[in-house]
């Protein structure tokens, strides 16, 4: 699986990133990001140019990745039961 340096600051991400760069920026292997590109979990590429560059937009690749967060299961705790998902967190946070 490709990876990303270690370190790398992410204003030296590209904004458009191909299918094993997006994998690794995801955190995944390439065949993983295929299956979760075809589930839903993550976007789809971006129209094709015409050429053979298939494309991820990183901003898109950054929201499913909040979206999935704020949508977590809840992970048991010990004896103390469940923790809340983030997005329950938040809002009760923000009230």
């Amino acid at each position: 699986m490709p990876r990303l340096p270690e370190n790398w600051p992410s204003a030296a991400l590209p904004r458009l990133m191909n299918r094993e760069i997006a994998a690794a920026y995801c955190g995944v292997s390439p065949g993983t990001f295929d299956a979760q590109v075809e589930d839903g979990t993550y976007p789809a590429p971006l129209p094709s140019d015409g050429h053979r560059n298939v494309l991820w937009d990183r901003e898109e690749l950054d929201a499913a990745i909040t979206a999935r967060r704020l949508n977590a299961t809840p992970v048991p705790n010990g004896n103390k039961g469940a923790t809340p998902s983030r997005k329950d967190w938040l809002a009760d946070y923000r009230q």
